[in-house]
């Protein structure tokens, strides 16, 4: 599975900078992931990035705890679209939530959503799953389900507990096909992103600092299933950080290339497969991927 095609590749840090933003629509470009998800104040930054490129552009309405009026989420979104947001990633009011008032969160999501459809953008609701009981979820799916959202997604990523197989399969056993799942919030390995997608998550969100070790997996499965037989060093090298990547690799850990390489050579005298040497190498080298 190649999984930047699931990916939404976030930074979503209150000290963000635009050096932050510029590094992760670079990414986004080069691995070919679906969207990037940034701060409201940094829409037209990356939309004048990665415009006319394929790669959407997301931003958060009432983040990270969701308790904004309604007027301002309305708001919020407004301008987000005006600087050129392609997804909007809406917490819901979680306080409503867990004093069992769903009046006020169909209130809540009927402002939104019509102003979302009029301009033909793709709307995901947060529904915080780490802090909800199972029934809570199930509810949450059949209200923003009713009310046709184009994603359930969640977590924000601020709460003790993030995204879980368990939640994404609960979410997709009770909402309709056509509505996607986006599962984010501890999300560090390619591991776990996998499973995820497996659940049932149309995407999962990835933070900057967890991309080297989600990509180090593609990397390994790329290499374990291209060769059944020993490897050789340089292809394993090749694979794992990239055609244009050994020499860069090199620089950034500021190591010599020889102890890289004699890493693999060990491992091969060893009798490891290719996956073993895929797996052990792939996590030396992802953090410089």
């Amino acid at each position: 599975m190649q999984i930047a095609a699931y990916i939404d590749h976030t930074v979503l840090k209150p000290t963000t900078l635009i050096t932050d933003i510029e590094k992760l629509c670079a990414e986004a470009i080069q691995y070919n992931f679906v969207a990037v998800c940034v701060p409201p104040l940094f829409v037209k930054r990356a939309n004048a990035l990665l415009g006319g490129i394929g790669v959407k552009v997301a931003t958060v309405i009432g983040f990270p705890f969701g308790y904004s009026a309604i007027e301002a989420k309305v708001a919020e979104t407004i301008l987000a679209i005006v600087d050129g947001a392609d997804e909007l990633d809406m917490v819901v009011n979680i306080s409503a939530l867990k004093n069992n008032d769903w009046q006020f969160l169909a209130a809540e999501i009927n402002a939104v959503l019509p102003i979302v459809r009029k301009k033909e953008k793709v709307i995901k609701i947060i529904i915080e799953s780490g802090l909800l009981t199972d029934e809570e979820i199930i509810k949450c799916c059949d209200l923003y389900g009713a009310a046709g959202v184009d994603f359930l997604k969640t977590s924000t990523g601020y709460a003790e507990k993030g995204a879980t197989i368990e939640a994404v399969q609960l979410m997709r056993e009770h909402l309709a096909d056509k509505i996607q799942i986006k599962a984010s919030g501890g999300i560090k390995t390619y591991t776990f992103a996998r499973q995820l997608v497996d659940a049932g998550a149309t995407t999962a969100q990835v933070g900057l600092r967890h991309l080297d070790q989600a990509q180090a997996g593609d990397r390994g499965e790329e290499l374990a299933r291209r060769r059944p037989d020993p490897l050789g060093v340089d292809e394993v090298a090749r694979v794992l950080v990239g055609d244009h990547g050994l020499d860069l690799a090199v620089r950034r850990l500021e190591v010599d290339a020889a102890e890289v390489l004699r890493d693999v050579s060990h491992l091969r005298r060893q009798g490891s497969g290719p996956r073993r040497v895929a797996r052990v190498v792939g996590q030396q080298m992802a953090v410089v991927l």
